[in-house]
């Protein structure tokens, strides 16, 4: 199955919040129909949402009322008191539980809509054109490698960031991107997921070394069901790809090896108090 193509962030962020899967991939194709250029972020609920929300600004905000873990009310309530350089421009509430709450929520800062769920595709693409300027797809846009590969980075980087603070590690940054030689080992263990780009071929690898292998698998919790390194690296592998609105083929899986041997790739380091993770991201043109 292809992967989308994730495009280089100009200037708009949408940051869209559903726990209903299907439906946060609708309203990604139509933010995409109407902002060809704009990038995508997707939250399951509240609580994660939030936490996105607190590292970098959306330009804008589209979320569900009803939703595990902290509801829309508690998100929109939240997000208030962020500061005003966080704070969303424009916010979208895409709902079908309106309540008598709804007469309570205001924004001290940016716009904020409501639209009944179900509506047309028309209808959301609508609201979604009062923040986000129109710039359709075009039939055969511009990919390259390094398109590609700059999208993965910004794409991958944000989600691994949330994942590592979701899993209870304190002190996560991502660091200054390197260069690692050809045969160059990282950590204690790498899962490595192929991905497919039309005409190119791709890799998501992530590497943790031991110090946070043991952190990770030293600490019970719900959030965890691994019991093995291997195992561990590729759970926190998977929930990144999931985040990313990333799907491979399950017929292949994720491995313990890289298809992407024999020469230089980027790494992007990122530290935390209990130890260091590495992603590795690659594209190259499919023989």
């Amino acid at each position: 199955m292809d992967t989308q193509v994730f495009r280089r962030r100009t200037r708009k962020t949408v940051l869209v919040v559903d726990d209903d899967t299907d439906l946060r991939s609708l309203v990604c194709d139509s933010i995409l129909d109407v902002d060809a250029d704009a990038l995508v972020v997707q939250s399951a609920d509240g609580a994660d949402a939030l936490l996105r929300a607190s590292r970098q600004r959306f330009d804008l905000l589209i979320t569900d009322l009803k939703m595990p873990r902290k509801d829309g009310y508690s998100l929109l309530t939240s997000l208030e008191r962020l500061p005003r350089a966080l704070q969303p421009g424009h916010v979208l509430v895409f709902s079908a539980h309106k309540d008598s709450r709804s007469a309570a929520i205001t924004r001290t800062q940016g716009s904020l809509a409501w639209l009944q769920k179900p509506c047309t595709s028309e209808e959301l693409q609508g609201q979604i054109e009062v923040a986000l300027p129109r710039k359709p797809r075009t039939d055969q846009p511009t990919v390259t490698p390094q398109s590609l590969l700059a999208g993965l980075v910004t794409t991958l980087g944000t989600n691994t960031l949330g994942i590592l603070s979701e899993l209870g590690l304190e002190g996560v940054r991502q660091e200054s991107p390197c260069i690692l030689s050809p045969g160059e080992r990282l950590g204690g263990g790498m899962a490595c997921a192929p991905l497919q780009f039309g005409q190119f071929k791709g890799e998501m690898g992530l590497s943790l070394d031991g110090t946070l292998i043991a952190r990770l698998l030293g600490a019970p919790t719900p959030k965890i069901s691994a019991t093995t390194p291997s195992q561990l690296i590729k759970e926190v592998a998977s929930r990144i790809l999931q985040v990313s609105g990333i799907q491979i083929d399950p017929s292949v899986g994720l491995s313990d090896s890289s298809q992407f041997e024999g020469g230089p790739r980027v790494a992007i380091p990122f530290s935390t108090t209990a130890g260091k993770a590495w992603l590795l991201p690659a594209i190259r043109i499919a023989a």
